[in-house]
């Protein structure tokens, strides 16, 4: 996870603007007559997440005694977030605190969504608050869907309040598969960490599935050094190797200590076998097609015209 400054919009700003859009007078009236509580929500808000107690946030179908739920996620949906709305680029300066355009969540693929950190499905009140609307990939976003924890250890990392101890928690392993190099990725803090701590960087990989993203880009990123790495051992064995990956691993944690680049070299780096051997074992990605073109496929298609 990577940390972002809270955004300094205030709730009551950004909802304003978006209420003001709205077409019909009833429901424009309607939202103003809730602002009250958008604001109260922000404000609880605001005083959980720092002490990483957004699961007690009460999850709710309405605003007030005013607004339902679907209307405010037609809010978000039909004007913070649409293109021509005057209130488009309060939704657009969200996503620009991002450094790079890197999804803060996985630390990997690009930014192209707001994602909600409390649903706006199951907590409304916050559909167009500017702290709960986080910088993401859309395959994050779509990852954790309605997540509702239930418990402080379920929470993911929140960019804008969570900075977890400077300490290395993110590790990969190298496995022999088949004679060829395989990185695992997991979550492993020091023994020293609060136990909430711990289980939290441990539910983030998990409920994003960030272990199986980062598997699949270390098993490229073999591939891509592949030649240079060879090289390496046929010039100075597996010394030779280990020390490049210690170099390369001391540049990606300068850059982000819990990289997924980090820790992959931080396990060749431990990994004698890779070094000695398994780094000559390493292939270039070759396509497979998933289904067997075998001529099965027209004989039971044939077979099933012949009984009609």
């Amino acid at each position: 996870m990577r940390k972002l400054p809270r955004p300094p919009l205030k709730a009551q700003g950004v909802f304003g603007v978006c209420a003001l859009s709205v077409q019909s007078i009833e429901l424009k009236t309607r939202l103003f007559g809730a602002i009250s509580e958008v604001t109260s929500a922000e404000q609880q808000y605001a005083t959980l997440a720092p002490v990483a107690s957004l699961h007690q946030f009460p999850a709710k179908d309405h605003v007030g005694d005013w607004v339902m739920g679907e209307e405010m996620e037609t809010l978000y949906t039909g004007t913070l977030a649409r293109l021509e709305s005057t209130a488009r680029p309060y939704y657009d300066a969200i996503p620009a605190s991002a450094p790079n355009d890197i999804c803060p969540y996985c630390g990997q693929r690009t930014v192209d969504s707001l994602d909600h950190y409390l649903p706006k499905s199951l907590y409304p009140a916050l559909a167009v608050t500017p702290i709960n609307l986080v910088p993401a990939c859309s395959a994050c976003n779509k990852t954790k869907l309605d997540f509702q924890p239930t418990d402080a250890k379920e929470l993911i990392l929140h960019p804008y309040y969570d900075d977890a101890p400077k300490d290395i928690w993110l590790k990969a392993r190298v496995l022999d598969v088949g004679g060829r190099p395989v990185l695992e990725y997991f979550a492993d803090p020091p023994s020293t960490w609060p136990t909430l701590w711990a289980s939290r960087v441990g539910a983030h990989l998990d409920t994003l599935k960030l272990p199986t993203l980062y598997a699949l880009h270390a098993a490229e990123e073999l591939v891509n050094n592949r030649q240079s790495l060879q090289k390496l051992h046929h010039s100075g064995g597996a010394a030779e190797v280990k020390a490049h990956c210690r170099e390369v691993q001391d540049s990606r944690q300068a850059a982000y200590l819990n990289s997924w680049q980090a820790a992959c070299y931080g396990a060749l780096v431990d990994s004698d076998w890779f070094c000695a051997s398994g780094v000559l074992a390493i292939e270039a990605s070759k396509p497979v097609w998933p289904i067997d073109p075998s001529e099965k496929i027209d004989a039971l298609v044939m077979g099933q015209i012949a009984a009609l």
